[in-house]
């Protein structure tokens, strides 16, 4: 098992994937259903979806390019009534049933065709538990709205995972004015877990894994472990380079 999932429990391939329907689209799964009970807002909303080869996490902005046909009119209507679009990860066929609210916060390019460029928001979380595409040219999702746990943060996880953070920052980017701004907006984070998934490189399904989390405290449990991970990965990198720059040999 790769050293990313150290705890086999935070591994999605040690999950048993939940199928839930059979569409056009692939199947509709999730990381997380067998052995989380999700905590759910009692609302219920239909929303339309916009499929795509990422993650989009909670606080996080993420530009787009619109140019097929059935999303240019969604988004056309989702400007048009103020309203939001979700978005699900799309990969190899499987639409995976959490995804995340967006907003268009801002319309950064308006071509003539129609197409766009947006810049979208990550709100809330949700779960798809109806598709419908007959409505519409686009997928249309009967969904209900998701929430975290309500649990007190362990602040011994948050500063051990700042701290961690902060190790990673200094030895990819030194003492530097960037540094300085990335740890002034680490210590302004309500959800940092969500914050710190956003600055690490990680993979698309370490990305739904945590997206599907209802507790903060596991979110940050599980970045702790991957930050603690990879820091000495990284050293060992370091330490390669510089004997490679040293034709061979540690340097005096």
């Amino acid at each position: 098992m790769p050293t990313r999932w150290r705890n086999p429990n935070c591994s999605p391939r040690g999950r048993r994937w939940c199928c839930s329907l059979q569409r056009g689209w692939g199947r509709l799964v999730s990381l997380t259903t067998s052995v989380c009970v999700y905590r759910r807002s009692s609302s219920v909303a239909r929303l339309g979806l916009f499929p795509l080869n990422i993650v989009l996490l909670p606080g996080e902005q993420v530009p787009l390019h619109i140019f097929e046909p059935r999303y240019k009119l969604l988004f056309a209507r989702v400007l048009q009534a103020q309203e939001e679009v979700g978005i699900n990860l799309l990969l190899q066929e499987r639409l995976y049933e959490i995804g995340c609210r967006a907003q268009v916060v801002e319309v950064l390019r308006h071509y003539p065709d129609g197409r766009m460029d947006v810049l979208v928001l990550g709100t809330q979380r949700y779960r798809v538990l109806e598709l419908d595409r007959s409505a519409q040219p686009y997928l249309l999702g009967t969904v209900e709205w998701l929430e975290d746990r309500p649990e007190p943060v362990e602040e011994h996880l948050r500063t051990e995972c700042q701290e961690l953070y902060q190790q990673l920052v200094l030895r990819l980017r030194g003492e530097s004015a960037q540094s300085e701004q990335l740890f002034e907006q680490l210590q302004q984070q309500e959800l940092l877990s969500f914050w710190i998934a956003q600055q690490v490189g990680l993979e698309l399904l370490q990305r739904q894994y945590l997206l599907e989390l209802l507790s903060e405290n596991e979110r940050l449990q599980w970045l702790v472990e991957h930050l603690k991970a990879i820091l000495p990965r990284l050293e060992a990198a370091e330490e390669f380079f510089r004997r490679v720059r040293g034709n061979g040999h540690f340097a005096p």
